[in-house]
């Protein structure tokens, strides 16, 4: 369009205003939603769009690396399963243009290669059971969720896995869950809210050594009512290292942490509140000191759990003293 014909659609958003007067970036909103054709009455007159929409000779090809097909594929990097994929795509699409380890086909032909190819040998005898939620009449999704996870061999075989490797799993999705799921004890807000910050679709694993390390570390202990967990240890830096290797993952995002250091008035402050600030504590987590006149020094971590779950809280507990 020219310049004037711009500029006169631009006063007709604005309605004569200045431009400094209104929201400008709901004025960019409304602005996509004619350019994106949104209503019939911005497409009668007017084809300011992408080329998406054209016809598949308009639009250009996309070129693949090979590493980045065994990536999508799920092969290995050095395997070379890759070249019989090329050869499919040599033999479907004569057009595809190959040159310097890449290979050049339109994004909706390669999605469709992609999608709907015969997976590989080697992905098939381990491959994953998909959760697929049918829409039925006699069956609620919370049932088929339920029944996914009985049928499924990595729930089956779970509690023999982890007597025999390095990590424990932390599993938490067992019948007791389903059981508050369906009274209504445990919301899925609450649910999805604690799968997003301990680090959803990833398993959830701690070595073996680390839950050894934190019985060393020292006493662990829960409060039901104030929904937080305790750990009294000494002020050391190996503890520190310790600590930080086993709590600052993303399994332990949903507590808010924050420090007690009970010091013995004999001993100089100074080097322990060094210590706890600089590698137990971050910058935004709360310190305290209390000097005592009698007992041990010690360093008293709190860790306040920041969803509304008691049955979850317990989980993560009864998880870490075993």
């Amino acid at each position: 369009m020219a310049y004037q014909y711009c500029q006169q659609r631009f006063n007709f958003w604005l309605e004569d205003r200045p431009f400094s007067s209104i929201n400008d970036s709901l004025l960019f909103d409304i602005c996509s939603d004619q350019w994106g054709h949104s209503s019939y009455t911005t497409t009668r007159k007017s084809y300011l769009h992408g080329t998406e929409w054209l016809p598949r000779f308009f639009s250009n090809s996309t070129c693949y690396e090979y590493d980045e097909l065994r990536y999508l594929l799920s092969i290995k990097p050095d395997s070379r399963d890759i070249f019989r994929f090329i050869k499919t795509i040599e033999e479907t699409h004569p057009n595809a243009n190959q040159k310097n380890n890449t290979i050049c086909l339109l994004e909706q032909e390669m999605m469709c290669l992609l999608l709907y190819k015969k997976p590989f040998k080697h992905l098939t005898h381990n491959a994953y059971i998909p959760l697929i939620l049918e829409s039925t009449t006699d069956i609620t999704p919370l049932e088929q969720w339920k029944q996914h996870y009985s049928n499924t061999s990595d729930c089956n075989d779970l509690m023999d896995r982890t007597k025999i490797c390095k990590s424990t799993i932390f599993h938490y999705q067992s019948e007791p869950f389903f059981e508050l799921i369906e009274n209504g004890t445990l919301p899925f807000p609450t649910i999805s809210k604690f799968w997003s910050v301990t680090g959803k679709h990833q398993r959830t694993s701690i070595p073996k050594t680390q839950l050894n390390d934190l019985k060393q570390l020292g006493t662990m202990a829960i409060d039901p009512d104030s929904q937080s967990l305790t750990l009294a240890t000494r002020c050391t830096l190996n503890n520190a290292i310790l600590f930080t290797r086993i709590f600052r993952t993303p399994f332990f995002s949903c507590f808010t942490f924050s420090f007690l250091l009970e010091h013995n008035r004999k001993t100089p402050v100074s080097n322990n509140k060094t210590l706890v600030n600089t590698h137990f504590s971050k910058a935004d987590e709360h310190v305290d000191i209390n000097i005592i006149q009698q007992g041990k020094t010690q360093l008293i971590i709190s860790m306040q759990f920041n969803l509304d779950s008691p049955w979850l809280l317990q989980s993560v507990f009864d998880y870490l003293k075993q």
